[in-house]
């Protein structure tokens, strides 16, 4: 039943007149006549009386239109609540995201979803990866960009790809292993180690450190980090390697480089991380502005 098809009946039993009603409508007075003629065939009964001198309502019709005005007036004011949660939702996006995430990529998102809805407060919060994905779940955060290991993606969000990640070594430039274009596990024998710490890495710590573990269990770790800001002070005065992903490099402007690991894939990738069940048409907005902020390098 045709909510439109009903206002125009409600029209007409306060008029009484096709024609009056068709005019008030902006419709023809034939399209008014075939909708109301539809109408009494879906509710199996006659709503109106018509003849060359009046048009009145039915004992019927009177009734219908008894109980349609309720359903308008419940279905206007279910728009109207549907409208102020629409509104509430584009009024702000908060986003959390790491320093290490692409930053060209990540502010050019930023200018093109303004460009495209200047009403809506933009929050831009820097957070650690883990902090990422639990303000997410919380619902601190409408979205996040982060680093995550691709297939232990929480089940409840979705995950949407910016950078895939590379596995490896970062050193302090004068560490030899700063020469080598590539290097495997036993380039490694004899050097101290340092890990992500599982404690403030919950979800990335943990698994990196379970796989690599595994892949090789003789490896001798010296260190574990709590924060990638502070790795590079513990590479400098201890002359550690860290085993990390290639986004690590983004905190340091000089000074260390990052060495890909050859015989160790642990996948991993930055992008933009969000809940299933969150719905805010600012968050569909903003994702559709990362793509094609990425869509666009890419073909440039």
């Amino acid at each position: 039943m045709d909510i439109s098809v009903l206002r125009e009946f409600l029209d007409l039993t306060r008029s009484l007149n096709y024609s009056a009603s068709a005019r008030r409508l902006q419709i023809a007075q034939s399209t008014l006549s075939k909708h109301v003629s539809s109408l009494e065939k879906e509710v199996g009964a006659r709503l109106f009386v018509r003849d060359s001198h009046s048009v009145r309502l039915t004992s019927a019709g009177k009734v219908f239109a008894s109980k349609i005005s309720d359903v308008i007036s419940a279905y206007d004011d279910a728009i109207e609540a549907v409208n102020d949660i629409r509104v509430s939702f584009m009024s702000k996006l908060d986003i959390g995201f790491i320093v290490a995430a692409p930053p060209r990529s990540v502010a050019d998102a930023c200018r093109v979803f303004k460009v495209k809805a200047p009403g809506v407060k933009l929050g831009m919060y820097p957070m650690e990866p883990e902090e990422v994905v639990q303000a997410v779940e919380s619902g601190d955060i409408d979205l996040g960009i982060t680093i995550v290991i691709t297939d232990a993606v929480p089940r409840d969000m979705s995950f949407f790809l910016m950078e895939r990640q590379l596995f490896g070594a970062l050193v302090d430039n004068r560490h030899p292993i700063a020469r080598k274009g590539a290097i495997t596990m036993a380039d490694l024998a004899g050097e101290r180690l340092l890990i992500p710490s599982p404690a403030s890495f919950p979800i990335m710590g943990s698994i990196t450190s379970a796989r690599l573990l595994k892949a090789f269990p003789n490896i001798d770790i010296a260190e574990e980090t709590h924060g990638l800001a502070g790795i590079g002070p513990l590479l400098t005065a201890n002359n550690y390697v860290a085993l990390t992903y290639n986004c690590t490099l983004r905190f340091f402007k000089e000074g260390y480089t990052f060495v890909p690991l050859t015989d160790i894939d642990i996948q991993a990738a930055i992008g933009m991380i969000r809940k299933d069940s969150r719905e805010n048409e600012a968050i569909d907005l903003f994702s559709k502005c990362l793509c094609e902020v990425l869509f666009s390098d890419k073909v440039n």
